[in-house]
This record gives structure tokens, sequence and C-alpha cells, in this order.
């Protein structure tokens, strides 16, 4: 015959022999604090209206902060902010792309340089990701890169990709224009950039430098005043734009500001 436990004496609440109600309302208190735990691992519409200074977060494309998902869970991002198309979390604590979540179905651009990142696992949730920047990682693996169509520009510069088989898996990627893989084991070795850009037909830069480089020339002007340079890039270090990976892109007006939004 089974044993069934009884409530300790000094808890008896009387003759019907059940739990007293003081002890039901410390068992509520706790479930009250456990769901108020919970949600306070997520990021609030309230802190997100806050961080983008935005009260309609339907509105807001672009947002900019650092995150430890370790502490925060950003999984449903996507749903709080639908329109996302920027998402810079550069200096974050983010050790997958898998702790993005699946929500972030509409995000185009993707920072995410310096933030302890060692898989690009879960990348696919995004399908219209065309730019990648997340240099000085530890990323090894290119192979989920594979399922991202989209893909124009990818910056894996300063990461831990060694082997160059890796590369094999952007063939597919027909819209690839600039990778950078400076910085990686895999750029040190013989041959690497003649091979990479015989995979990929489709890239016009690699590691920042164009496929077929202008021929060099002996200019003696002055270029002081910002003019082009032989490599075609501005000397001005105040020009308003600069290249990532053949893609160019203003500067944020919000220059290192932590949070950023812009409706």
């Amino acid at each position: 015959e089974m044993l069934r436990q009884s409530p300790p004496s000094s808890l008896m609440g009387g003759d019907d022999g059940g739990w007293p109600d003081a002890f039901h309302e410390d068992v509520e208190d706790l479930e009250e604090e456990s769901e108020l735990a919970l949600m306070a691992q997520f990021l609030s519409d309230e802190t997100l209206q806050n961080l983008t200074g935005c009260e309609d977060l339907t509105e807001v494309r672009r947002l900019e902060v650092q995150i430890n998902a370790e502490d925060l869970m950003i999984r449903d991002l996507g749903h709080r902010i639908p329109n996302l198309t920027e998402l810079k979390m550069n200096g974050s604590n983010v050790s997958s792309i898998r702790d993005l979540g699946i929500s972030l179905t509409q995000l185009r651009v993707l920072w995410l340089s310096r933030s302890g990142v060692s898989t690009l696992d879960g990348i696919a949730a995004l399908p219209l990701l065309s730019e990648l920047y997340m240099a000085f990682n530890n990323v090894t693996e290119l192979t989920p890169l594979a399922d991202c169509e989209c893909l124009v520009s990818v910056d894996l510069e300063g990461n831990d990709v060694s082997d160059l088989s890796e590369i094999d898996c952007l063939s597919n990627l027909t819209q690839l224009k600039s990778l950078s893989l400076q910085g990686c084991p895999v750029a040190e070795q013989e041959g690497y950039r003649e091979e990479i850009l015989d995979k990929l037909p489709q890239l016009t830069v690699l590691d920042e430098s164009p496929r077929n480089p202008p021929p060099c020339y002996q200019d003696h002007s002055d270029t002081s005043d910002g003019e082009l340079s032989s490599t075609g890039l501005s000397d001005d270090e105040d020009s308003p734009a600069r290249l990532h990976g053949g893609v160019t892109r203003e500067e944020d007006a919000e220059g290192d500001a932590v949070v950023a939004g812009r409706g």
C-alpha cells in the first residue's frame, strides 16, 4: 500500500487536515515573484519604447543596443518590433545566433562584432538578411550561411575560420559580392586569395580589396581635398560614407551611441 505524505502537524490548519490559508498565500506570492522574474528576463515594450524613443514600435526600423543574452532573452524581439530591418549589437554577449530567436523575419542588416559568438547556427531564421558584420568573434564554421540566399556582404574578420573547405558552402550564394576573412587562420594559407576567388566567382571584393584592382599609377597631385586615391576610395577621413565590403552605407548620425531608434 502506497504511503501518502501528510502535511506537518505544525502546518495543520484544523480538523479537516488541510493546508492553512497562510501557506496558500505564501505559495501564491512565490508564483507571482517567479512570473515577475521571468518577465524581467525579457525586454518589455516600455523598455524598448524608451530605448528607441518611439511609442509605436511598429514604426521602428533600426535598433542599437548591447545585450547580455545570458541574463536577458531577446528571442521575441521581432514580435515586439515587427518591422525591424537593422539591428546593431556590437559589444554584446551572444554565444549563438539562435539567441536572437526566429521572429526577426524582416531583418536585413546585423552587426554583432566583438560579441563572443561561437556559432552561426540559427541564422537561417533571418531569411532577408543581406549584410552580416561579425568581426572579432569565435566562429569556425560557415555552413549555416548556405541557407542565407540574400547575403550580399559578409564580414568575419578576426574569427577562427581555419579550413578552406568552409568556403564551399558559399558557392550557391549568387548575390554575395563582398567577403572578409582577413585575420582568420585560413587567410594565412598559401593560395588563399586565389582559391577563394576561384570558388566564388560572384565575389567582387575580398578582404576589402577588389577582385580586379585598378592599375597602380604614380600620382603626385595634391589629394588633401579628399580626392579619390588609386584604390578608388576617398582619403578624406571625414567623408560622410564609407565602404562596407563593397556596400556604401552612410555613417550613423548617432555615432557610437549605445542605443538608437529610427521610425
